[in-house]
């Protein structure tokens, strides 16, 4: 059992308070008075921070969003639609959240580096910090996405993998 100094002990947990504090301020009222150039900004960070989330797993595998974008496709019913909305609101307000998180990572990673003499092991914290910030963005999608998909019916199912099938090879090769 490894021990904690008590000031440590005590950073640790007002750190997760503040990060559960943070997920409680971001709701949906939140999300609905960014503005198009904020949304615009997150996504583009997301795409930039995910782990090539949107061309590895979300090409395969297009979530609420994209559902929604082609509703009529899939016939979708008011309630599906209902349902649909709930996820994509929660992976946005998910995908801020992480967001947050990942650029508070970074800021403290920058701060250490910044020391006149930096710690070897404050750094590699710091670092493991920004790589688990980062991993937690790409996989926070995941469940929405699988989410989205499971609430298809098997005929709707049937007609998202022929709109999926033209997305077509890793755009990145």
């Amino acid at each position: 059992m490894s021990y904690i100094r008590p000031m440590a002990l005590v950073l640790m947990v007002v750190a997760a308070l503040g990060l559960r504090a943070a997920a409680a301020a971001v709701t949906f009222a939140t999300i609905r008075q960014m503005s198009p150039a904020e949304k615009q900004a997150i996504q583009h960070y997301f795409r930039a921070h995910s782990l090539e989330f949107p061309n590895i797993f979300g090409r395969h595998h297009p979530g609420p969003y994209w559902i929604l974008e082609n509703a009529r496709a899939f016939r979708l019913t008011p309630k599906e639609i209902r349902e649909e909305l709930r996820l994509k609101i929660g992976m946005a307000r998910r995908t801020v959240i992480d967001v947050q998180v990942l650029k508070r990572r970074y800021a403290r990673y920058e701060m250490a580096a910044r020391a006149r003499h930096p710690s070897l092991k404050a750094l590699r914290a710091d670092i493991r910090a920004v790589g688990a910030a980062e991993a937690a963005l790409a996989y926070e999608m995941m469940p929405y996405h699988l989410r989205s998909y499971a609430l298809l019916t098997g005929r709707q199912k049937t007609i998202y993998w022929q709109l999926v099938a033209p997305l077509g090879p890793d755009p990145r090769q």
